[in-house]
């Protein structure tokens, strides 16, 4: 008798934890299908310019948004954008939240249309473009190229030195960077997808 009530003890108190845990992890999976159903259920399409869910309809008739560069929220980034995407959307907040000068791309369009450095891709578009000091800008480009015959879109940060000899600039960039000179000025740009943390610390060096 007392043998039985030992074992009765000793799978409560070995199988009770257990089945706790099993139990959470059916609800946290539960919690998480539910929202998954939830998302695929709505028919309305995320605007990034506006940070709304619109309707089809609103979204054939255009939606009217204030000029001002828009904060998104980081729940924002990491639910709607994900890759070298998301990078991007978290370094175009950090200067829009540091209050940093965005410049209108034909400033420095010409330049770049003579850099042998973007002729290589099939195409590219200049994205975003801060001064962080006097002729000193930090950039990002979406280029896109074939690899293994499927298109790739790609975002690509770089830097322009204009009057390369009135600043160092070979301190700030690494292996990543690919270099090329036009005219007096200097461009450097990575040669891989943008990151945050390395465009970050770019940003800093030279906003300093």
């Amino acid at each position: 008798m007392e043998y039985i009530q030992f074992t009765i003890v000793l799978v409560l108190v070995l199988g009770l934890p257990i089945f706790l845990l099993f139990y959470h992890s059916l609800r946290v999976k539960s919690r998480d299908q539910q929202e998954v159903e939830k998302r695929l259920a709505d028919e309305r399409i995320y605007d990034p310019i506006s940070g709304r869910l619109l309707t089809l309809e609103e979204a054939e008739q255009g939606v009217i948004v204030d000029e001002q560069p828009r904060i998104k929220t980081d729940v924002e980034i990491d639910l709607y954008y994900q890759g070298d995407t998301r990078e991007f959307e978290k370094v175009q907040k950090y200067l829009i939240v540091n209050d940093y000068r965005f410049i209108e791309p034909d400033k420095i369009d010409k330049k770049l249309s003579s850099s042998q450095l973007l002729a290589q891709y099939q195409d590219y578009g200049l994205s975003l473009l801060v001064e962080l000091r006097k002729e000193i800008y930090f950039g990002v480009v979406l280029v896109s190229y074939t690899l293994a015959h499927s298109p790739i879109w790609e975002y690509q940060a770089f830097l322009l030195f204009v009057e390369l000899d009135s600043v160092n600039s070979s301190s700030v960039y690494s292996e990543n960077f690919e270099i090329e000179r036009i005219g007096n000025d200097l461009l450097a740009k990575e040669n891989k997808a943008i990151t945050f943390d390395s465009s970050l610390k770019l940003i800093r060096t030279l906003s300093a």
